[in-house]
């Protein structure tokens, strides 16, 4: 069974399964926050408004016992371990509005994950 926006359905879909969709939604907030900081900006949450709304949605309809302080040290940690690549990638966000299939897969392999096509 799978969700509106194409992903498995948080109600069915196993602990692993949520908590990477959880790190996914939150991963762009916490990159965000970190740039703001690094530029002496001021973070500005609108733009993030949509993932949040995804990640309490997946959160809640998962009905697993997942501590969001948890997630929250969890991809903190990952960003921090893949700045350098998040930001050598954000130039292509900013102007496509996406980020290529063929660069997803090198930021894949750099969190190990052999093939983008078993995150599901």
């Amino acid at each position: 069974m799978t969700s509106i926006d194409g992903v498995k359905d948080p109600r069915t879909a196993g602990v692993d399964y949520v908590r990477g969709r959880l790190v996914c939604v939150l991963a762009g907030e916490i990159a965000e926050r970190r740039w703001c900081d690094e530029q002496g900006r001021k973070f500005r949450a609108g733009p993030c408004a949509g993932d949040r709304r995804i990640y309490r949605s997946v959160h809640r309809r998962s009905r697993l016992r997942l501590r969001s302080e948890d997630i929250r040290q969890e991809t903190t940690a990952l960003v921090t371990a893949h700045w350098n690549t998040i930001v050598a990638a954000a130039p292509q966000l900013a102007r496509d509005g996406f980020v290529a299939p063929d660069t997803l897969q090198a930021l894949a392999d750099l969190a190990g994950v052999a093939d983008l096509r078993r995150i599901d």
